[in-house]
């Protein structure tokens, strides 16, 4: 048995709690585990309104946190991953039907329709990151991006460039760019020579 999963063994599970939220923290006493989980939820020891054993969590001291699905059926709350709405086990919707929350290891989404909301979300704004990209690199083949925006509007892209020092920075469809002064004439000339290959790739 490696040393590792040897010293897993010895760490029990301890549910810790402020006036506000709670931790399960794996330790080997209660001390050590009051004083981390003070310091997960951003309180010191005082700070601590409990600590105290929960074994139903053991099994989970190895992979070290405890999945949505158990903390739920244990009676904690969570946030939905999705709307931010807290998650409860017995929860129901406006007609008295009971939710059906969906997990997802340390994840939790309210409802089936919320994580599909979450999920068309994120491929949207992973095409509109896309987009910044694609304009960027037809106007500058050449460039490097180094980060690319994903927002509805004023959309932006940074990048670096061949002989530059700095970072570029351009507003999609904007007819200027941000650069240090320093890189000015190294970026006339770069930008020149873009724009040729740019000219020339779209010809072809």
């Amino acid at each position: 048995m490696g040393s590792a999963q040897g010293f897993a063994m010895n760490l029990k599970a301890y549910a810790v709690q402020d006036d506000e939220h709670g931790v399960i923290e794996f330790a080997t006493n209660s001390a050590s585990a009051r004083r981390n989980g003070g310091n997960e939820l951003g309180c010191e020891w005082e700070g601590v309104q409990s600590c105290h054993r929960a074994p139903w969590a053991d099994e989970f001291a190895e992979q070290g946190w405890v999945p949505a699905e158990v903390l739920l059926a244990n009676g904690w709350w969570q946030t939905c991953r999705g709307c931010g709405d807290q998650v409860y086990g017995d929860a129901e919707d406006e007609d008295g039907t009971p939710k059906e929350a969906i997990f997802s290891g340390r994840l939790v989404w309210c409802c089936q329709s919320c994580k599909d909301a979450e999920e068309q979300e994120a491929r949207e704004e992973a095409a509109r990151k896309q987009a910044a990209i694609d304009t960027t690199m037809e106007r500058w083949p050449e460039a490097t991006i180094t980060y690319a925006s994903s927002h509805d509007r004023d959309r932006c892209v940074h990048f670096q460039f061949d002989g530059g020092s700095g970072q570029v920075t351009w507003q999609i469809g904007a007819e200027t760019v941000s650069i240090i002064q320093a890189d000015l004439h190294a970026w006339k000339a770069w930008d020149t020579r873009q724009m040729a290959l740019s000219n020339r790739d779209s010809s072809i």
